[in-house]
Parts: structure tokens; sequence; C-alpha cells
């Protein structure tokens, strides 16, 4: 799929939903979906572009789900580029655009491991992101986000999440998950908490 065509299948998934750093979906939704997520990990990849966006259209979209998203490392082995990836997308959720970011990543997604994460691919999928004001977005991914990092993952652990993509769901106190990455569970999940 050429990137042409993934903003406008972008624009068309994302218009309207709002966006605030990692978070996508309506501030005051009864239910919170934490997702944790490795940029270069195809079952994330392959999760994201459809049971994901999928519970977006039906739940985000409709203000029952908020959906936050969470760094954990865990198919990426160089630190470095873990690192840098994740300071791409953060950088890129301070405009409200961490999703757009998230997502082209996926599409433009390569063998892991292979090196292709650097600062020439970095600023290509930014390139695509509407909107984006790539000055601040160079400035922003120079943060140090080491305590972020450890922070999601020490949340992670605490969650019961030991690979990606992880997923837990809250809704009035009560807790479910880690949920197995399918529409059909996440689902089954919302319902029962909801009821």
């Amino acid at each position: 799929m050429a990137l042409d065509d993934i903003q406008r299948h972008l624009a068309w998934k994302l218009q309207g939903i709002p966006q605030d750093g990692d978070l996508l979906g309506a501030a005051g939704a009864p239910a919170h979906l934490t997702y944790w997520g490795d940029l270069q990990c195809p079952h994330c990849r392959d999760f994201v572009n459809h049971d994901l966006m999928e519970l977006v259209q039906q739940e985000v979209r409709a203000g029952v789900v908020t959906l936050r998203y969470r760094p954990l490392e865990t198919t990426t082995r160089d630190r470095g580029e873990f690192v840098a990836q994740q300071a791409a997308a953060w950088a890129a959720g301070r405009q409200g655009r961490l999703w757009e970011f998230m997502e082209t990543f996926h599409l433009s997604q390569q063998e892991a491991d292979s090196g292709y994460v650097t600062d020439r691919f970095l600023r290509a999928i930014a390139d695509e992101i509407p909107e984006l004001d790539l000055e601040r977005w160079e400035r922003d991914r120079r943060t140090d986000l080491t305590d972020h990092l450890v922070e999601s993952e020490r949340q992670a652990r605490a969650a019961g999440v030991t690979g990606s993509p992880g997923l837990v769901l809250e809704a009035d106190g009560r807790r479910r998950g880690p949920l197995r990455p399918t529409i059909h569970d996440l689902l089954d999940a919302v319902d029962e908490l909801l009821a």
C-alpha cells in the first residue's frame, strides 16, 4: 500500500476521534483499554490494523472505550532502536498524532531487528502524518524517555502483561486481562465489565 493510500485510510479510521498524547477516545468513556506494544512487533501490526481498529470504530468512536498506548520492548532487540522509535511516536503524540504515526509505522514495517529503524526511516514516517509540525516533532523526539519506558514496563509487569500485544481493560474499578488480542475477546470483556 502506497503511503498516500495509507494516509487516506488512516484519515477515515481516526477522523473525529479525540487524541491526547497516548490516549485515543473520549476522556470520560466508562471503559479504559491499555495496549502495550512494540512498533517492530508483527503481531502488534496485525492486531492494531485489524482487531484494534475494529474496536476503535465500534467502541472508541461511540465513546464507550478510551484507548491508551504503552510501549513494551518485546520484539525490538536493540535498545537504542526501541528508544528511538518510541520517542518518535511519543513526539507525534505530543501533537495528537501518535495513532497515525503508529499505524503508518506498522504499515511500513520491515523485518524486525534488520536495522531499518533509522533517523531517515522515522523522518519518512513523520513526513506522512498530516498537520504534524516536523520541527517540533524533531525537538520533542530528542526528549529523554527513560523514566516513561521504565514505568510502562513496570505497569505491564504489574498487570501480568509479558508480551505484545498486551491488553488490559478497566471499568468501574474492575479489571480484565491480560486479554487475547481478538475483537471478540475485547468486545466480550467490554460487555462483561459494563453489564
